[in-house]
């Protein structure tokens, strides 16, 4: 598919009313639980809106987060904290997501998400930056660094997509929760997708479950990346994965990683986690993330 973004229409028939009420509210709960001040701003973009969460100085070194899909960047909170006194950071809402950016989103196969934070990173005044990205945000990251290399200047991968296709699973699980919103079938997506002993509150399941009620995500799977592309991104990056991931086959993802990137500085199997390492339980992934920014 190579349009370039949503036509408005399919955007009027996937948002359902009271959307903006219920991102409001969930957003005002979180930022109460940050321990940092963060400010937020919105910039516009051919795209639409694009709402962040900024945080540290302005004259910092700056760090980009990119969410992975169906949530927002309060995900981010533990990572804000850790690199406030150190960074000029910015947790972008990605468009089309769970966030309170414009429900417009690019197409996964056109030049779209690339150009669309192209003009987020100018609108900032961002000439280079390292990037962190979750999942769907790692994937965000890579399409960034290889049409504009030069504007990234280190790469955080966790759990990336990019590398190999979505496992069929996930995408049958995800569909189904999208499809049927319920709260009880959303628990269980998120339980699929969470380390075996993970602590799920009903605040972890509220996010994605209004998600699912009010708003739907961009459907398109994100396609993995050619060799071609892969192999000229020359900045230093990171892999980290959780063993027991069950959207992306670990240790697939890290052979590959190893085989096409020219400047792979570590790569991380987590043992014992799923796709959840942003949770309590990817305290490990966080540390190694600080190491490396900082490094």
């Amino acid at each position: 598919m190579l349009l370039e973004q949503t036509p408005n229409w399919l955007v009027s028939l996937f948002e359902a009313k009271g959307w903006s009420s219920a991102i409001d509210t969930y957003y005002d709960r979180e930022l109460q639980r940050f321990s940092v001040r963060t400010d937020a701003r919105y910039v516009s973009t051919s795209y639409g809106k694009t709402h962040i969460l900024t945080a540290g100085r302005a004259d910092a070194p700056p760090l980009v987060l990119l969410h992975g899909r169906g949530v927002n960047a309060t995900v981010w909170r533990d990572y804000i904290a850790d690199h406030a006194e150190t960074h000029r950071i910015y947790a972008i809402d990605v468009n089309g997501e769970g966030g309170k950016s414009a429900p417009q989103h690019p197409f996964t196969w056109s030049i779209g998400y690339a150009a669309w934070l192209i003009e987020v990173f100018n609108h900032l005044r961002i000439h280079q930056a390292q990037v962190v990205g979750m999942s769907f945000g790692g994937w965000l990251a890579l399409k960034l660094a290889t049409h504009t290399p030069q504007r990234v200047a280190s790469l955080s991968l966790l759990a990336p997509a990019g590398f190999v296709w979505a496992g069929l699973d996930f995408v049958r699980r995800g569909m189904h929760a999208a499809i049927f919103p319920e709260a009880a079938r959303t628990r269980r997506f998120i339980e699929f997708l969470s380390s075996a002993d993970a602590q799920i509150s009903d605040d972890d399941c509220q996010m994605l479950h209004m998600l699912f009620s009010y708003h739907h995500t961009n459907p398109e799977p994100p396609p993995p990346f050619s060799d071609v592309c892969l192999r000229r991104l020359t900045m230093p990056t990171q892999v980290i994965i959780g063993a027991e991931d069950h959207v992306f086959p670990a240790q697939t993802v890290i052979a590959r990683a190893r085989r096409v990137l020219p400047n792979l500085a570590r790569t991380t199997i987590l043992p014992g986690l799923n796709h959840d390492l942003l949770s309590e339980r990817g305290r490990a992934a966080r540390e190694l993330v600080r190491d490396f920014v900082s490094g």
